[in-house]
């Protein structure tokens, strides 16, 4: 039996809407209106509902939506339309009280594609399945997001550049979102997702973390790895890598092992990291300063950094974080709630709060880090043609990532 027991990556999510907080359903004669069809393949979730009126939501009044879909060939009314805010006249921050209604239908209607188009609307069904706020919402315009509690596609449509003045282009970018989504076929987990964390094995004696390290530096082609340390810079004498996970495949199946760091076991991280494996990162200058550091190697064989291709794959700000594209591409929702907040210090020069996350979180987080990062890897050189197959199974990744590149 393990010294520690593994953490689990869940979240209780509110069931019930805030209408006690919001109060707008107080005067109004049809209040929390939904979508009374059955359900359907696409569902648009729109910022607000319509004309205080019972067929609100049949009435095809939302301006600037229906203009579009007419520019794809799409007719609006045939489709049902959840509204973010559910009360005609709410404040425009009714939406984070109507999160649990927009939830309810979207399992209800069971769709295969979630279309939310605009701020509010895109806020809300982000915010509820990635399970982090969503504020900068138009980084996800244009994102096509295997959502595994929905096993649907969420697809943010909106004007990217409304707010800096640059309509022309944001326009041509909302119509080809929106013809985009309209395109997509089939459900992204058509046999179930893989929880990521159940691939996590958490070591923690030395000797074992030994063995297993040159067991991997012995076998594994193809490996990510991931530091969690002390501090942002390595050149201050006090600040420590505290944990290490390295994600890879073998036997067909992904395996990542997760482990503290200790004096004993950096001989065998120094032959792991000299070895000939490729070697996959996120913002990889920061484990190579690491190891240059505090190891006093340099890493071999750099293969692949999810951040930069990220980067180049759409240049907008926002979008290269690790949790950010874990969502986006994956549909793996925000796993960093419980250590977000040790890693700040005041000064480079202090010692963050890590030692004050439980050891199976900590490991965990790292571990996930690991996973997502080889995952991440295999698609983005898919899709840009860097290789021809994905090099981790298929079971891990959405249906249309899962195919041979053509």
């Amino acid at each position: 039996m393990p010294l520690f027991a593994s953490a689990k990556l869940t979240k209780s999510l509110p069931v019930v809407p805030l209408c006690g907080t919001c109060k707008a359903d107080r005067n109004c004669q049809h209040p929390k209106q939904t979508w009374p069809g059955k359900p359907a393949k696409v569902v648009f979730v729109v910022d607000k509902a319509g004309d205080d009126a019972p067929d609100a939501l049949l009435n095809g009044q939302f301006g600037r939506l229906g203009t579009v879909c007419s520019r794809v060939g799409v007719t609006l009314d045939a489709y049902p339309k959840v509204p973010a805010a559910a009360c005609p006249g709410a404040s425009n921050e009714a939406w984070r009280h109507c999160q649990p209604l927009v939830a309810s239908e979207l399992a209800r209607l069971n769709p295969e594609i979630v279309i939310p188009y605009g701020p509010r609307a895109t806020q809300s069904v982000i915010g509820r399945y990635w399970q982090q706020p969503a504020e900068l919402y138009d980084r996800w315009y244009g994102a096509v997001i295997p959502c595994r509690d929905l096993n649907a596609w969420i697809c943010p449509v909106g004007l990217m550049g409304e707010h800096k003045r640059m309509l022309d282009v944001s326009s041509m970018f909302e119509y080809k979102y929106l013809r985009d989504a309209m395109r997509i076929s089939g459900r992204p987990w058509p046999d179930g997702c893989v929880p990521l964390d159940s691939r996590i094995r958490q070591v923690y004696h030395a000797q074992e973390i030994i063995a297993e390290l040159d067991k991997i530096t012995k076998t594994a082609k193809i490996a990510a790895f991931d530091y969690e340390t002390t501090g942002l810079k390595p050149e201050w004498d006090n600040q420590l890598i505290v944990s290490m996970a390295v994600a890879y495949v073998a036997e067909g199946d992904v395996h990542c092992i997760s482990f503290p760091v200790f004096a004993d076991t950096q001989d065998a991280i120094r032959r792991f990291l000299v070895s000939d494996i490729q070697k996959i990162a996120a913002n990889m200058k920061f484990e190579d300063r690491w190891s240059r550091s505090k190891l006093g190697v340099q890493v071999r064989r750099w293969w692949w950094d999810t951040m930069q291709a990220a980067h180049w794959e759409n240049p907008n700000s926002g979008i290269t974080g690790l949790e950010f594209q874990a969502f986006a591409k994956l549909g793996v929702p925000y796993f960093a709630d419980d250590v977000d907040s040790f890693f700040e210090s005041e000064e480079n020069s202090q010692r963050n709060k890590i030692f004050s996350i439980p050891t199976p979180k900590l490991l965990t987080y790292n571990g996930m880090d690991a996973i997502v990062e080889l995952l991440l890897a295999s698609m983005q050189m898919v899709e840009n043609g860097i290789i021809k197959e994905h090099f981790v199974p298929s079971k891990y990744l959405p249906a249309k990532c899962s195919q041979k590149s053509t």
